[in-house]
């Protein structure tokens, strides 16, 4: 019989303390194919860090992207690259173009391609990106990588999607929100996360590896301002936030190389 308290007691932990002694490989086979609530668990004692995350949000905030981007760029040698890259919109991951030598950036959105182009122009990087506005499943260019930008898990299939990332070049690069992620569950994109890396088992990765940041809010209106367009079940799952001050929302990621 399964002792129901201490399950409890574990289910309350950080997901990256449960699993830790996993790979990111086996943890990415847990949640897309096992789920949580069959995964094995790995146990830990842990201690309460509260109220030293609480002491470093600033500090983390301030180096939250720029950490993300040091991470891709260790991930990934861009240098000398042609990179077409999917979803990139808005422009917070631009400094891998910095060291490519050239960057083909395609986006259905063409709000997030003009909030992008003013990226680009503030950074002096608008020489190395062409924007194209366009579907793509309709993009046929050519390249040494094409790299998904926390875009996959929104496309109708992501497996036509990698395959068809295959017809354009050798090699493809997923950054994407983790299965096991928060964040991912508040705005209400769980389900889509885990499918998307779910499509994933069919290809060979050449690299996988899983990163844990936060997101932080001042307050719990900065929160429903950013999650509201997710639909009702996102605002439903941020009550809990409603009487918080300076907080923050654990974030999971990865990316993969196939």
């Amino acid at each position: 019989m399964r002792n129901t308290a201490a399950n409890t007691r574990y289910k309350k932990l950080p997901v990256h303390q449960l699993f830790k002694g996993c790979s990111p490989l086996q943890l990415l086979c847990n949640w897309i194919e096992n789920r949580p609530q069959t995964a094995t668990f790995h146990t830990t004692n842990v201690d309460n860090k509260q109220n030293k995350q609480e002491n470093l949000i600033l500090k983390v905030m301030a180096t939250d992207i720029k950490k993300i981007i040091e991470n891709l760029l260790e991930f990934y040698d861009f240098n000398n690259q042609t990179i077409i890259s999917v979803g990139a919109g808005g422009g917070q991951f631009i400094e891998y173009g910095r060291v490519s030598k050239q960057v083909i950036a395609v986006d259905n959105d063409k709000e997030a391609l003009s909030r992008l182009e003013n990226s680009l122009q503030k950074s002096q990087l608008l020489n190395k990106f062409t924007l194209i506005n366009s579907d793509f499943y309709l993009l046929n260019r050519k390249g040494d990588i094409v790299m998904f930008e926390f875009c996959l898990h929104e496309m109708k299939n992501p497996e036509a999607a990698i395959n068809h990332a295959l017809t354009m070049a050798p090699n493809i690069l997923i950054n994407d929100h983790w299965p096991s992620s928060e964040w991912a569950y508040i705005v209400d994109e769980k389900e889509k996360v885990i499918n998307s890396w779910k499509s994933l088992k069919k290809f060979d990765f050449k690299k996988i590896q899983q990163y844990n940041t936060v997101q932080f809010f001042h307050d719990y209106e900065e929160l429903f301002q950013k999650v509201k367009v997710q639909g009702e079940n996102s605002i439903n799952r941020i009550s809990q936030y409603k009487d918080k001050k300076d907080f923050t929302i654990p974030m999971s990621y990865g990316f993969a190389l196939i």
